[in-house]
């Protein structure tokens, strides 16, 4: 782009380890928990840095994780149950300075 500015995409596919929840519903002030085990997903990621210097950039990214639909059982210890069917895409949006040595 010039100016110092670099744009960049990815994606990659991975291993979610755990999904989880945890509510406290008002009335019975009792938390109540959610969960799941490992899942497959994939990632897509649009970003873009500035060049500080030739070793330190700043950088900025968004982030979709694709996980789907999951379907969260009660944790032991909760009255029976489940959390189903949610959909688990979260996105999450980072920023960062990066050094190249």
């Amino acid at each position: 782009m010039g100016g110092g500015w670099t744009p960049y995409v990815g994606a990659g596919i991975g291993w979610v380890q755990e999904i989880d929840i945890d509510m406290t519903p008002s009335n019975t002030g009792a938390e109540r928990g959610y969960s799941t085990g490992s899942k497959s997903a994939f990632q897509f990621i649009g970003g873009i840095e500035y060049e500080l210097t030739p070793q330190w950039r700043l950088t900025a990214d968004a982030r979709w994780l694709r996980v789907g639909s999951v379907r969260l059982d009660n944790e032991v210890g909760n009255p029976g149950g489940s959390a189903s069917p949610l959909k688990y895409n979260p996105i999450s949006v980072q920023v960062g300075i990066r050094y190249s040595f």
